[in-house]
């Protein structure tokens, strides 16, 4: 073997042996895997990071819904039609009955809100473009005054039926007496509790 030669084996030797003395020093963590945490450290180490920057939840800003332009189109089928109104005034008259007696601000803006976009998003268009934007602003002012219906459970449900009486008369049907409307719409759904939380659920003797 020539000098030459001899001088090129030592030196890719040589270097050979540096990569894998780099690779074993400081690659570990390439081609290992994290051991993972105890929950204890894990959960400080998230503690620690969110008290750095606040948690918050996303707000979001209800649209205004107005000049007669439904989203939906108009439902032809007069079954379904009726099926989808009963549903509806049920629904919404066991939500007023299970509303907050005692409801924060953004509780009531959470309400009118939903009552907006559920005008909008209503499976009928023709209904709310007859019943919210033309016929019954005229035909019973008092119902689209919402915001101030919100105040309690009381004035919901009293505010609701009052909307569906107007309805109903506009539809040539029968009202109803709005003083026992709590009584009408009982869900079924347990012990007149709001707000609900989980833990409430839970067996202590579990």
């Amino acid at each position: 073997m020539s000098m030459s030669k001899r001088l090129s084996f030592k030196v890719y030797l040589f270097l050979a042996l540096t990569m894998i003395i780099i690779v074993g020093v400081f690659g570990r963590g390439w081609f290992s895997e994290p051991k993972p945490q105890p929950p204890a450290a894990a959960a400080k180490q998230f503690k620690t990071s969110s008290s750095s920057s606040e948690l918050q939840s996303p707000k979001f800003d209800f649209p205004q819904i107005d000049g007669g332009q439904a989203l939906m189109g108009k439902m032809v089928n007069e079954t379904l039609r009726k099926q989808l109104g009963r549903s509806t005034w049920y629904t919404l008259h066991v939500m007023a009955s299970r509303y907050p007696t005692d409801p924060t601000p953004d509780e009531q803006n959470i309400m009118s809100s939903y009552f907006n976009i559920l005008s909008y998003l209503y499976p009928c268009g023709d209904w709310y473009v007859s019943l919210f934007s033309s016929t019954l602003p005229f035909f019973f002012p008092p119902v689209i005054n919402m915001v101030s219906r919100v105040d309690s459970r009381n004035d919901f449900e009293q505010w609701l039926c009052t909307f569906h009486n107007a309805v109903n008369v506009r539809l040539g049907k029968d009202t109803v007496d709005c003083s026992g409307v709590h009584d009408l719409y009982d869900c079924g759904c347990g012990p007149d509790l709001v707000r609900y939380k989980p833990e409430a659920d839970a067996n202590p003797n579990a």
